[in-house]
């Protein structure tokens, strides 16, 4: 059985970005329903990039980010900034959140990162090993 690991003294909570009218930045969220299924004791949140992100929490993250070609944790903002070919789904959000972060607005911040080609079922199967991750 999973034992759900709380992040800094909170269960978890994932926020999920993406567009579903957009197919490349859809997959978070055409995953995020199989993935509530396998982890009912995680909170998993659809915000729109345009929404506040909450503030002085630690955050975690599910998006598409182009210019990698495996899932990926993320745990570094500057990484969309030292590397050009990094971006999340939304240039503004990448740019919101290290904007939040030299504010001393942000706790820490993990991003599962989803290349936007993965197929639906990988991307699904390497999310929930990213997540089991986060719950040792």
């Amino acid at each position: 059985m999973l034992k759900l690991r709380q992040f800094d003294g909170m269960l978890l909570k994932i926020l999920v970005f993406g567009n579903p009218l957009v197919k490349e930045d859809s997959l978070p969220l055409r995953v995020m329903g199989k993935l509530q299924g396998k982890f009912p004791k995680i909170e998993f949140v659809l915000l729109d990039a345009a929404e506040n992100i909450p503030e002085k929490e630690d955050l975690i993250i599910l998006d598409t980010v182009f210019g990698i070609k495996t899932v990926k944790m993320i745990e570094e903002l500057e990484i969309f900034v030292q590397n050009k070919k990094l971006t999340m789904h939304d240039c503004d959000l990448g740019f919101q959140l290290l904007v939040m972060k030299k504010m001393g607005l942000l706790g820490k911040v993990k991003i599962i990162g989803v290349p936007p080609e993965y197929g639906e079922e990988k991307a699904r199967n390497a999310v929930e090993r990213a997540i089991r991750k986060l719950c040792k």
